[in-house]
């Protein structure tokens, strides 16, 4: 039984070996135990996997948006007044995780895709971790407030809100601003 341990500690002590050789053709060359390493639970877990059910779960999310005035006349309006909802689809919770208190981002963006206004510029955000959970038939609403000093009457914009770290989860809306 003694020599079953020993031989174990040995495989072992040589698949580890391989993982920190400066091959690099290692992918191709690592052993079966080096193998199963990453998709073990705390070892940085199956990166495909998780993907994969991070977008399965994010079919479950509706995101909603809508923007007022509609039409936008830059002569009459200061500031367009933008709602996104966010709402659950299926009969399981949902919980956002990010990295600061920021909960939504929302752009203002030209032709081109270049950056107009950007809403979190002038907003504060704790830099602690938060949570934001989403029961079954449940929504949270987001009432945002963006300046149109920066817009030309004509051009094409486009408005896109997003929750940041779920960039796939993103809405975007097409307006033109008239004089």
């Amino acid at each position: 039984m003694r020599h079953f341990f020993s031989l174990l500690l040995l495989c072992g002590l040589l698949s580890s070996c391989a993982l920190f050789r400066s091959d690099p053709d290692r992918a191709e060359k690592r052993s079966v135990f080096t193998r199963w390493i990453p998709s073990l639970p705390g070892f940085g877990g199956g990166g495909d996997r998780t993907k994969r059910q991070r977008a399965g779960a994010l079919r479950r999310i509706g995101m909603d948006l809508a923007f007022q005035p509609a039409p936008v006349r830059l002569s009459e309006v200061r500031r367009l007044e933008v709602t996104i909802k966010l709402l659950t689809r299926g009969r399981q919770l949902f919980q956002f995780q990010g990295p600061t208190a920021q909960r939504i981002e929302v752009l203002i963006l030209d032709e081109k895709g270049a950056k107009v206004v950007q809403w979190s510029d002038d907003q504060l955000f704790a830099q602690a971790q938060s949570y934001l959970t989403i029961n079954p038939g449940e929504r949270v609403q987001y009432d945002v407030r963006l300046a149109t000093r920066d817009l030309v009457a004509g051009r094409a914009y486009t408005i896109e809100a997003f929750v940041p770290g779920y960039e796939d989860l993103k809405k975007r809306v097409n307006f033109t601003p008239q004089p």
